[in-house]
Order: structure tokens, then sequence, then C-alpha cells
């Protein structure tokens, strides 16, 4: 067998494991039991939700200044139950069980349970349209990040049970600017600015040396 082929393989690996080891901003409650990690490419945001639960896992944006008493949250409720992944939509205007939004705008990637630990990857459009009912993330858009959680309990048949755990995290957070922040390599972005930008922006530098390496290896093998 050729050594050129397995030398293709082991740097489409490498370039690939490097983008999606250094590519999520992070924020973490403070006894580790709820993490949220995200990225953002093409207008979009990309979530990985972990909580320390068998239940229903929530992750909520306010802009509000101190993110209190449910005011004018954007929330995606998601979990894995009877083998299978689940999300919603829900926008709260005061305490109590919020609603589900009319109109879903948050997709599940992916959802996962091993052993106490449920894991959510999701995404949606930074700038939705749905002014009334979601926070729109644009360049300068700064959110307070809440959380919550039931141990036991899960929400595939709708939100009937309330949170067992729940805190606001630390700080007010630009999702977008901290996203590409800690994109590795550096990454050129044209972050939202207003609902038309939101078309056609996307990253270009977490990718780039990906394409690189596939580029210079086809036009190696095309002249030798």
């Amino acid at each position: 067998m050729s050594v050129y082929p397995v030398l293709i393989i082991f740097l489409v690996s490498h370039v690939v494991n490097k983008i999606d080891a250094a590519s999520y901003a992070s924020l973490s409650s403070g006894n580790g039991n709820f993490r949220l990690q995200w990225t953002y490419d093409n207008s979009r945001l990309i979530f990985k939700m972990t909580c320390e639960t068998t239940g229903w896992c929530s992750v909520g944006f306010t802009t509000t200044v101190d993110g209190r008493n449910m005011v004018n949250y954007d929330i995606v409720v998601a979990g894995y139950a009877s083998s299978a992944g689940y999300i919603a939509d829900h926008w709260s205007t005061s305490l109590g069980y919020p609603p589900r939004d009319g109109t879903q705008n948050y997709d599940l990637i992916a959802a996962s349970e091993s052993g106490s630990t449920t894991v959510v990857e999701f995404s949606r459009d930074a700038i939705t349209g749905d002014d009334a009912k979601d926070v729109q993330f644009m360049k300068d858009t700064v959110v307070k990040v809440v959380y919550a959680y039931h141990t036991r309990s899960d929400a595939n048949g709708g939100l009937r049970s309330k949170h067992t755990n729940s805190g606001i995290l630390d700080g007010k957070h630009n999702l977008i600017l901290m996203a590409i922040s800690a994109m590795q390599p550096s990454s050129t972005v044209m972050p939202p600015t207003s609902p038309k930008d939101s078309v056609g922006s996307g990253v270009i530098g977490p990718y780039f040396s990906f394409y690189i390496v596939l580029a210079c290896l086809s036009l190696y093998f095309m002249c030798f």
C-alpha cells in the first residue's frame, strides 16, 4: 500500500480534530454540573450542552441587566429519553413554566446519555427574525446565560416538572465574539450587525487549513 493515501488520511484527520477541539467557547457553573460550549459558523450558533442529569436540561439567554426572575428568557429545553433526543424552544416573561415559542428556532443535532450525564448538541440562526420571542445575536449583543435542569424527569412529552437545580452564570457575554476568539487557527468572521447581514456571513479561518491541505495534496498527485 502506498504511503501517500495514509499521509492524506493522517493530515486530514489531524486538521479536523484540531478544529473540533479548539473552536468552542465555553461557560460552566461553579460546581461543574452544567457546561455550555458553542461556536459560530455561517451565521449560525452551534451549541453543546452538558448536564449532570438523566432528566431534562435547559439553557436560557436574556439581555436584561441582572438575568433574574425569568424576564425575557430565550430558552431551549432538551434531553435524551426513549433512545432519542428531544429539543424545544421556549420564551418566558416571568416566573413559572415557560410556554413553548410558536416558532421553533432550535435544531437538534445529536443527544446522548451516559451514566448520570446528558449531552445535547443543537444549533440556531444567530438572527432568527423572531424579535418578540428570540434573542437576536449580533456583534454587539451581550446576554446573561442561565441554566436549569431536573435530575430525573424528562420533558420529551412537554415541560411538566419544575427544575431541581438552576443558576445564573457570572457576567454578561457576547457569544459571537467569544466564539470568534476561541477559534484556532485565527479566523476571519463576519458577525451580523443587523438582520440583513445574517445571510452569507460566516467563518473562513477554522476550516481554511483543512482546505489548503486537500488542495496541496490534490495538486501533488496530479503532477506526480
